[in-house]
């Protein structure tokens, strides 16, 4: 199932249908799949939506801010007693 409405789509603008009509048969068909019971997840998956990679945001995050907080830590233990 994964992307097939999306490679549907492409196919509609292919053909020449008019951007309205596509995005009314793309709110239909999410329509149809939410009430036959498909999960938000598997309606975006087919869709062809992607989780993110999140691997190098929290490589940066830990680079970048863990210092910041390891010195704010150090402050605080400096000026508060035991």
């Amino acid at each position: 199932m994964a992307g097939e409405g999306l490679q549907q789509i492409d196919s509609l603008r292919k053909a020449g249908f008019p951007e309205p009509e596509i995005v009314q048969w793309r709110a239909d068909t999410h329509s149809q799949l939410s009430k036959a019971g498909f999960s938000s997840k598997e309606i975006g998956v087919y869709f062809g939506k992607r989780a993110p990679n999140m691997a190098p945001v929290k490589t940066l995050l830990i680079q970048n801010i863990a210092p910041l907080l390891t010195k704010e830590i150090a402050h605080v233990m400096a000026v508060r007693p035991g």
